[in-house]
């Protein structure tokens, strides 16, 4: 379940108004008291217009971004408490995939596995059995480079 209470984030952004050392720069919320909660299982989606804050909430929700004020549970964990938690509960994509073009799927498997600190034992048997179940084996020794977009995400 993610349980989101009062999720507020506050920016500076720049003004036009000229200080000592560049633009004065004025607060700005891009969320502010957002509540909800979402049951395991269900499919949810954030919908609004550019600029609503649905981007900010996402990164607040995994962990990439601390609220300035409120927080979010992933599972009952406190995302503002306990970042890494949350970030082996969650997964985010955004439509920039931040993927290395040169490693083949399989080196960037393995590498991703590596940095969140993952052994082999662990990773391995996933991947086997997720690229088996979507029928995505014979992509695994293919570069980055050469898939399209949707098959990076």
């Amino acid at each position: 379940m993610i349980e989101v209470k009062n999720l507020s984030k506050q920016f500076k952004a720049p003004t036009e108004e000229k200080g000592l050392f560049g633009f004065k720069k004025k607060p700005f919320w891009a969320v502010k008291e957002l509540n909800f909660k979402i049951k395991k299982g269900t499919v949810a989606s954030i919908l609004g217009p550019n600029g609503c804050g649905k981007t900010t909430t996402l990164r607040m929700i995994a962990g990439m971004l601390t609220p300035s004020k409120g927080t979010a549970f992933v599972d009952s964990v406190d995302v503002r408490k306990d970042k890494q938690t949350v970030k082996s509960k969650i997964g985010y994509m955004t439509n920039n995939t931040a993927l290395y073009d040169r490693l083949n799927v399989i080196e960037t498997i393995k590498f991703f596995a590596e940095l969140n600190q993952l052994s082999e034992e662990v990773y391995m048997p996933r991947a086997e059995k997720l690229f088996t179940q979507l029928d995505m084996n014979k992509y695994l020794l293919k570069r980055v480079a050469d898939l399209s977009t949707g098959m990076k995400q």
